[in-house]
């Protein structure tokens, strides 16, 4: 009696190790670069403005990119901090659009050099077409932000718009375009981790396998006692 026809096995060793190759060639890409939005920092700086625990300095800026949550939004002030923490908090924008609105989320300081402080937010979805401020404050202490008497900058999303306020962000001023604050604003995309995935499908295939082997071991043991002739 003819044997009764089989579907040849899977190979989840094959796709393991091709899962393992891809994860593998995904940690090896470059990250993507860093789209900028907003940036006036090649500008001639002529003065500084002082931020503190109550005057509080912030600058505008346009998203004009699809910023998913899992992008990370970075920002460098051309500013130097003198005594205290500095602080960056993104706002919404007004209903007029020429101050901050509400408090969205506080950025991480990442780093600081001689003249510039950078930081970076993540876990942020922002809209397409508004407008964002960014808030430079202190919880003690004081900072310096440099300001430039040209107007000009790069990004399609630079406004050159700033604000002031002297009572921690309750009331809000807005001033011209004239003598904007220098910042640089741009966004990062991070890629999402599929690999992991891929990895764990190749894992589960794995571990399928061998409970098939030993189904079939404990059948043959079972048909064909030791000793027995097939």
């Amino acid at each position: 009696m003819p044997s009764p026809h089989r579907r040849p096995p899977a190979r989840p060793l094959q796709a393991l190790a091709c899962c393992v190759a891809l994860a593998l060639a995904g940690a090896a890409m470059p990250a993507a670069a860093s789209t900028v939005l907003s940036s006036n920092l090649d500008q001639t700086s002529s003065d500084t403005l002082e931020a503190t625990a109550t005057d509080w300095l912030a600058i505008s800026f346009v998203n004009t990119t699809t910023l998913s949550s899992s992008a990370v939004l970075l920002a460098t002030l051309a500013a130097t901090t003198s005594s205290g923490t500095a602080a960056l908090t993104l706002y919404s924008s007004d209903s007029s659009g020429l101050i901050p609105g509400s408090a969205l989320a506080a950025f991480t300081a990442t780093s600081s050099s001689a003249g510039t402080l950078s930081f970076s937010l993540t876990g942020t979805t922002l809209t397409t077409g508004s407008t964002y401020w960014l808030v430079l404050s202190q919880d003690s202490g004081a900072s310096q932000w440099s300001w430039t008497s040209s107007n000009t900058g790069s990004g399609s999303g630079f406004t050159s718009t700033w604000a002031d306020s002297t009572d921690a962000g309750a009331t809000w001023f807005a001033e011209s375009t004239l003598y904007p604050l220098q910042a640089a604003v741009s966004v990062s995309a991070v890629p999402e981790p599929a690999s992991a995935l891929c990895l764990l499908s190749g894992l589960a295939a794995l571990g399928g396998l061998a409970r098939q082997r030993r189904g079939r071991a404990q059948a043959a043991s079972s048909t064909h006692p030791t000793g027995a002739q097939p």
